[in-house]
């Protein structure tokens, strides 16, 4: 939607933290955030998390197999321990990034 020029999303990237996922090494989601006035309070690389587990290789691209389904699951714990740490406010009531 970045790219595509969407206000709402704008809006979204620029009043809140975003955490980004790219798939390839030109992160375009993490440069699309940042091109948009947003803040990345955190990035993932989906190539650093398979050389992490490269025992969950996907079949392909469009086929992901059980591995490659599995190799999503750990990202999107990953992802997900990051979004509660972003969202949950600290002790002293800030947002953490």
């Amino acid at each position: 939607m970045l790219v595509l020029g969407n206000e709402q999303a704008r809006s979204a990237v620029t009043a809140n933290p975003t955490v980004t996922i790219d798939g390839c090494k030109l992160a375009c989601a993490t440069k699309m955030v940042k091109e948009s006035g947003g803040e990345v309070a955190r990035d993932f690389a989906v190539l650093d998390v398979y050389r992490n587990h490269r025992q969950l290789k996907p079949l392909g691209i469009a086929v992901l197999s059980e591995g490659g389904q599995q190799l999503a699951r750990v990202l999107a714990e990953e992802v997900a321990s990051v979004v509660d740490e972003v969202v949950e406010p600290s002790p002293d009531g800030d947002q953490n990034a």
